[in-house]
């Protein structure tokens, strides 16, 4: 900045911060700096000093997991004579004033560009929880050019509420192999060439069989969840012979191995169309 020195070490002795002096007019300054001529000077150098304002907006995913939402909304003027004509870095990051963990850390970007679109920098990430909560978070973030730019927002721990504790996982149940014969259908019975259904595909098949439930199924590969799948669909040839199943998969290669598979059991044995 274009500032006499004097002016400057006045600056630095006054025992008001950058925002506090920014909420001031060009003659509350001067009289601060007795000095009334400097007054819109400063004030003109202050709109081009480097601020932001952080809203932060948190809620708990599961009770080891904490969604943060940031918004970065800029205060200032770009000056291309201070800051050129690229990019100010910022870097951010989450703290426990307590123990003073970093829990997260990123950065954003900001240009003229940006500040002159009036439209906000977003950022979303998620951290763990640890319990005890702490009473509160910090969001600091700092310029990585400019001295003293810098902002910080809180999140008070108290207001937010966990969910319950509850386990993730379905518990597997100690049950004897389903035989086949559970199905029903000498049809249905010939598609598979084994007798016994597997721990996991016994303990679900009542619902995927007998009921219209929603199912969730989240198994490791080798489990047996494609005849899960079969389960599910053998039920709705029973209860809506006319429906269509659609079956979706990440990848063709998956597709085509499930449709050749599939044209062989329930196209060749039940007579059934696979598009």
């Amino acid at each position: 900045f274009n500032m006499n020195e004097s002016i400057f070490n006045k600056l630095l002795k006054i025992p008001f911060s950058i925002d506090q002096l920014c909420e001031m007019s060009s003659s509350e300054i001067g009289s601060i700096l007795h000095h009334e001529s400097v007054g819109s000077l400063v004030k003109q150098m202050l709109s081009s000093f480097p601020r932001i304002q952080i809203h932060a907006c948190a809620q708990p995913l599961t009770r080891s997991v904490l969604q943060i939402s940031l918004t970065f909304t800029t205060l200032f003027s770009w000056n291309h004579t201070l800051m050129g004509f690229g990019s100010d870095l910022w870097i951010f990051w989450v703290e426990d004033p307590e123990t003073h963990n970093i829990y997260h850390h990123s950065q954003i970007s900001i240009n003229n560009k940006k500040i002159k679109s009036k439209e906000p920098i977003t950022e979303m990430f998620t951290i763990p929880i640890y319990e005890p909560l702490p009473s509160q978070y910090i969001i600091k973030a700092v310029s990585a050019r400019f001295l003293g730019a810098e902002s910080e927002c809180l999140i008070d721990a108290h207001n937010l509420i966990l969910p319950e504790e509850y386990s993730a996982f379905t518990k597997l149940l100690p049950l004897l192999p389903l035989a086949t014969h559970a199905l029903k259908n000498e049809l249905y019975q010939k598609i598979y060439p084994f007798s016994y259904f597997n721990p996991i595909q016994t303990q679900v098949f009542h619902s995927l069989y007998h009921t219209d439930v929603n199912v969730l199924m989240g198994a490791p590969t080798g489990s047996g969840k494609t005849i899960v799948a079969e389960i599910a669909i053998l039920r709705s040839f029973n209860q809506f012979p006319l429906s269509k199943i659609i079956y979706i998969a990440p990848m063709k290669a998956l597709v085509k191995e499930r449709f050749v598979d599939w044209n062989a059991k329930f196209g060749k044995i039940l007579d059934k169309k696979n598009c």
